[in-house]
């Protein structure tokens, strides 16, 4: 269930009324029941574009509004990433070298 805010005021229009649409890495997701659907380890941010903005961005059709989530790229290790600090793992390589 989504929260009052994502839900729509009332149409734009009587024949197509738009909708509140998600992107995901700039690819049309869906509409905003898709954000349940979504694993948060892998976010880096969510942003909200309004209805002009969007529409300027994505085209006509997104007159409600744009939910824009980004993510990790593939292979970028999601849980190296505390509280918006980026931590950088490196490989202990002294317990793999041989005893003299």
């Amino acid at each position: 269930m989504c929260s009052n805010w994502l839900q729509p005021r009332g149409t734009d229009g009587f024949i197509n009324p738009s909708q509140v649409w998600v992107y995901l890495d700039n690819v049309r997701y869906g509409g905003v029941q898709t954000l349940a659907t979504l694993s948060p380890h892998g976010v880096i941010s969510i942003s909200h574009y309004n209805g002009i903005d969007a529409t300027a961005r994505w085209g006509i059709g997104h007159s409600a509004g744009v939910i824009f989530v980004a993510t990790w790229p593939t292979g970028a290790p999601p849980d190296t990433v505390t509280s918006g600090v980026t931590t950088t793992v490196t490989e202990d390589t002294t317990s793999a070298k041989p005893h003299p």
